[in-house]
């Protein structure tokens, strides 16, 4: 089991010993080491290298598509224990936010076959995007350097201000043999449908129907988003003329420029274009409901 307690946070081994305890009451042998992001892989590969009968994580979005991209295809499962800000892989599963009952699960060994998916060789589990959403990341990281917030309250400062610059991207969409050019905010890349509406707790349905969702919009005026942003609380968006929706196995997103940030589960990187993306059906084991 590998614990993260938090981005740059220099974890106390104590934090390992309730962890311990628990697992060995269900009668669990578990090696339980706590980790910063730093080490994470490295500790994770020596772990792997033992051949472990399952892996468990301790931690947000961005610690768990870690380990998933090490654990996609080698049959090892994954045990979730939620410990970010949103937790929305484990939500959208259905697992137990609380840890005993995530424990018990596991030891239920009953290993789900999940999605994930996949751009330009790094993977997400939950979703990917490029314009508005990667501007409003790196924004909140700065402000939670700058001061001591909690992140829900980052993010909303980071949102006013990347609304008042508005920044817009040009993309070519090609998918199923059609080519479709876009003046946008955004470009959203969920692994899976997700329903838009911004009063769903659980936001996909389920993580192995083998397809991605491509969504964005064609308004570029900040009233028109205002108007869709209003259509998805009367759960109206998707009957709107502006907002677009697509499902693909395969596709290529082209920005007009040749470097472009894409975001991961939360996690800002730099890529070379195109964005070649594609599903991976059922290629993570998951303990899951």
């Amino acid at each position: 089991m590998l614990i993260n307690p938090g981005a740059g946070v220099a974890g106390d081994e104590a934090e390992a010993e309730p962890y311990r305890r628990l697992f060995a009451e269900e009668g669990i042998e578990a090696d339980v080491r706590v980790v910063t992001e730093g080490d994470l892989l490295p500790t994770l590969d020596e772990m792997l290298a033992r051949k472990p009968d399952a892996v468990v994580v301790a931690g947000g979005d961005g610690t768990i598509n870690a380990v998933a991209s090490r654990l996609a295809g080698t049959g090892i499962p994954i045990g979730v224990l939620p410990m970010g800000t949103y937790n929305h892989f484990a939500k959208d599963l259905g697992l137990p936010l609380e840890t005993t009952d995530a424990i018990r699960l596991i030891k239920a060994q009953r290993p789900k076959a999940v999605d994930i998916g996949e751009v330009n060789g790094r993977i997400f589990i939950n979703n990917s995007s490029i314009g508005a959403y990667t501007h409003i990341v790196e924004e909140r990281e700065q402000t939670l350097k700058k001061f001591s917030l909690p992140k829900r309250f980052a993010n909303f400062v980071a949102f006013i201000k990347v609304l008042k610059r508005w920044p817009l991207i040009n993309v070519k969409i090609e998918i199923g043999g059609d080519k479709i050019v876009r003046t946008t905010p955004f470009v959203f890349v969920g692994n899976n449908e997700y329903t838009m509406n911004l009063f769903k707790v659980s936001l996909r349905s389920c993580l192995d129907r083998g397809a991605l969702w491509v969504y964005t919009v064609k308004t570029t005026s900040f009233f028109g988003l205002l108007r869709l942003f209003w259509r998805s609380i009367i759960n109206r968006l998707e009957q709107s003329r502006n907002f677009e929706s697509y499902a693909a196995k395969e596709f290529t997103v082209v920005p007009h420029r040749k470097h472009v940030r894409v975001a991961l589960d939360g996690e800002v990187v730099r890529m070379d274009a195109p964005l070649h993306y594609r599903i991976r059906p059922r290629d993570l084991l998951v303990f899951a409901p």
